[in-house]
């Protein structure tokens, strides 16, 4: 047990996932999380965490929608409409700017997918600055370590066997219907100008 001063949610987390790199015999000197839906609790994530550093990798929101919308109801539930998918990405955006005015600025770092697809080395290279760590050699052939990796079950994962590519941007124009664009850009297109992609 914990002596009462060390009770803290920060200190439980990072023990959970300290003994979880042990069971796997795996070391590291920093730990993050990468899942999509960590954007909708950043306001108790910063609360635990005020000193994290923040990587918000933004993708034009068509594409969000049209990538949501082909993953069906059976991977994504509810936020496979298009309505819903549109609404989840506009309140990402909302809940960044909301940590940008609380957080210090030094920890914040802003990604545009576009840019991560179309120039990886240099993307991941500024990335790894960020968070002080070194580029190690094979650091972009990621295919071949995420092989090993139980999510590629999924049909959904099965790209990431891949090299990192740029196909996946812009099939909003041919893969979302007129009604499903008309519906998207209704909820985003504010927002999609804000960040130069309209």
């Amino acid at each position: 047990m914990l002596p009462r001063g060390s009770r803290s949610f920060q200190i439980i987390i990072d023990g959970i996932i300290k003994e979880h790199a042990r069971s796997k015999q795996e070391e590291f000197k920093i730990w993050g999380d990468k899942s999509p839906s960590t954007i909708l609790f950043l306001k108790y994530i910063y609360r635990v965490y005020p000193k994290s550093k923040f990587i918000f990798l933004i993708r034009d929101g068509r594409d969000v929608v049209n990538s949501f919308c082909k993953g069906e109801e059976e991977i994504f539930g509810d936020i496979s409409s298009v309505e819903n998918a549109s609404y989840n990405w506009k309140t990402g955006l909302k809940n960044w700017h909301w940590l940008k005015k609380r957080a210090n600025p030094e920890n914040l770092m802003e990604v545009r997918y576009e840019d991560l697809v179309n120039r990886p080395e240099s993307e991941i290279r500024g990335i790894l600055g960020f968070l002080g760590l070194k580029v190690e050699k094979g650091i972009l052939n990621y295919e071949n370590v995420v092989k090993k990796r139980s999510l590629l079950k999924n049909p959904h994962h099965m790209g990431l066997e891949l090299p990192i590519h740029n196909k996946n941007i812009g099939k909003w124009k041919t893969e979302l219907s007129k009604q499903q664009l008309d519906t998207t850009m209704k909820i985003i297109e504010s927002e999609l100008k804000k960040y130069g992609y309209f």
